[in-house]
């Protein structure tokens, strides 16, 4: 037998482990800014003799031509703690300082990169700095910085004469720098501003700054990295992740097949991206699809929630309560929950050991289990989904589908004239009263549709449009007007755009309990 699992299982896999690869990255791109944020340089004086393989024409030709504008060195330096984090980067740098004292100069190279950056301060706490650097930064920074970047091949006088027009341009007269503490303190307080406005940031620094990275590729390549590093706070604050409860139910897709005893076989699809097994449930009596997929969604989310060990162990029991129920949920009727009560609502046990979908596949599948092995396994069924509040119930045949449709459209209707009266009196604003009639269908039988009512007339006429799309019925399409007698009224329905179905139909519910939903 195929394993009709299998493609979207593998799926599944394939995009959970595209995940895990954008999560490495967005985990990596946080970790660098991060030690940007955190880094305090400590330079110490060196000699530029100690480094064999450094770039003496880079750095004295660079000196040679600030020192024709002005702007005399003021020795080599290597920063302290930028060498215990790379211990195998051989690098310094070189300062200098303006014969005015209006300006501070820094550059080095490292491989192929090369930096030349000019610096004043002025005196109404603004910063103008111009950069000439074969590398960009695209990390935010505080909006008192005024940096510009030129070419990397500008001539070192055109870059000087560019940051002294800027400074003369910008309204307030530079601080002066009295030699090389003054220069050291001024890069130190600059340094420690800008680590605390981005500090402050926080995870609102990726987006501007993979925007500015990946400009037209952002949508394709950033969006998804910005969306990982918001899910992990953790990886910015270094606190260690804190459990998050899932507020709602986990969005999951169930696969079922028909044994040829009309028994049902139930799979999910979509846990791989929690990192878990999907689940799956056998032999499940006929009028158990509903149950069957409520007790593994209340599963699903026990497993995500409370189940931090991975690998999952082989062989696991879990204890379950209401409180494990996620509403509004699709399996339960929102405005009957709990749809039954329990004289004892003690917890319900779900045994769940590995096992594959069918006699020889590998066993990759979470099968739910009685805890034990006595008693009837639709029993345990039944009663593990009403200690959780739905209303399961006893077994029955696929063969008791139609009268339990009958029955359940009997029941509906014994209301209809309590639901008349409130209609007529007024819904609360949201909620919409929906009728379901069987109409005769062109392949013979009957089809099912629904009706939004907007009037109930005296005369026991309900007016309302068409809100289903028929698929046998000639003449008839989606949103046409729609008159139908009380006594052909088959089920009906209140509706909450917000919340859902807030009074289910029965016959949907039934309609579920077969499994004619799938």
């Amino acid at each position: 037998m195929d394993d009709p699992f299998k493609e979207l299982a593998e799926t599944m896999k394939e995009l959970a482990e595209l995940q895990k690869e954008i999560d490495d990255s967005a985990r990596r791109i946080v970790k660098s800014v991060r030690t940007l944020v955190d880094h305090r340089t400590e330079y110490r004086p060196v000699r530029a003799a100690d480094y064999p393989d450094y770039d003496a024409a880079y750095y004295d030709g660079t000196e040679r031509d600030l020192a024709g504008e002005g702007i005399a060195s003021l020795g080599d330096f290597d920063d302290a703690t930028f060498n215990r984090r790379h211990p195998d980067k051989n690098v310094f740098v070189r300062l200098g300082l303006a014969a005015d004292a209006t300006a501070g100069a820094i550059w080095f190279r490292l491989g192929k990169a090369s930096s030349l950056a000019l610096q004043s301060w002025l005196e109404d706490g603004r910063t103008i700095t111009t950069v000439r650097s074969s590398t960009e930064s695209a990390v935010p920074n505080r909006p008192e910085v005024a940096l510009e970047r030129v070419a990397p091949q500008t001539a070192v006088r055109d870059v000087v004469r560019r940051h002294r027009s800027r400074v003369a341009a910008a309204g307030a007269l530079p601080r002066l720098l009295r030699g090389l503490e003054d220069l050291v303190q001024a890069y130190a307080a600059d340094e420690r501003a800008s680590a605390a406005f981005r500090d402050g940031q926080g995870l609102a620094l990726f987006e501007p700054m993979l925007r500015k990275k990946l400009g037209d590729k952002y949508e394709d390549e950033g969006a998804p990295l910005v969306e990982s590093i918001l899910a992990h706070p953790e990886w910015w604050t270094g606190e260690a992740p804190k459990p998050v409860a899932p507020v709602g139910p986990i969005s999951l897709m169930f696969l079922a097949s028909r044994e040829h005893d009309g028994r049902g076989h139930f799979t999910t699809a979509g846990l791989a991206l929690h990192h878990l097994p999907d689940l799956q449930m056998k032999a499940v009596a006929a009028n158990h699809c509903r149950a069957a997929r409520f007790l593994m969604g209340v599963v699903a989310r026990k497993l995500v929630r409370d189940v931090a060990e991975r690998p999952v162990p082989a062989s696991l029991e879990l204890e379950l309560t209401r409180a494990d129920v996620a509403l509004p949920a699709e399996f339960v009727s929102l405005g009957r929950y709990p749809e039954v009560e329990m004289k004892s609502e003690g917890p319900a046990r779900v045994r769940l050991a590995f096992e594959g979908f069918d006699v020889g596949s590998e066993p990759k599948l979470l099968h739910l289990l009685p805890p034990d092995r006595s008693g009837s396994k639709d029993e345990w069924l039944r009663d593990t989904c009403r200690r959780l509040g739905q209303d399961a119930p006893p077994a029955l045949p696929l063969e008791a589908f139609e009268a339990q449709m009958e029955a359940a459209s009997r029941k509906g209707r014994e209301t209809l004239g309590e639901v008349r009266d409130r209609f007529r009196r007024g819904f609360p604003a949201g909620q919409t009263l929906l009728i379901k009639v069987a109409l005769p269908s062109a392949l013979g039988g009957r089809e099912y549709v629904w009706v939004k009512a907007r009037d109930w007339t005296g005369d026991g006429v309900l007016i309302g449009t068409l809100e289903s799309t028929p698929r046998n019925l000639p003449g008839l399409e989606h949103g046409q007007e729609m008159r139908v007698a009380e006594a052909d009224v088959f089920d009906r329905a209140v509706f909450n755009k917000e919340q859902g179905m807030l009074d289910a139909a029965l016959t949907d519910v039934v309609a579920q309990e077969f499994g004619v939903d799938l």
